[in-house]
């Protein structure tokens, strides 16, 4: 959590250098999240977590994640 800096790099051999500032960090936020996992037979599993931050109100972010596993 500090202030932005800029990220310096090239494409190799010849190609001019180049540089991209990072964002200004956000803070006072709280990122949480829910969910839960399925398991089907000992040997399937199935998981979806929803996460999105509270406390800033300037901040609009939100993941859905789904997963699937087999165990063997």
């Amino acid at each position: 959590m500090q202030n932005p800096y800029a990220i310096s790099g090239t494409l190799g051999g010849s190609s001019p250098n180049f540089s991209n500032w990072s964002s200004a960090p956000i803070r006072d936020t709280l990122y949480t999240g829910v969910g839960f996992t399925v398991e089907f037979a000992k040997k399937w599993n199935t998981a979806f977590f929803y996460n999105a931050p509270a406390g800033s109100a300037n901040l609009v972010s939100q993941n859905i994640f789904w997963s699937a596993g087999l165990k063997f």
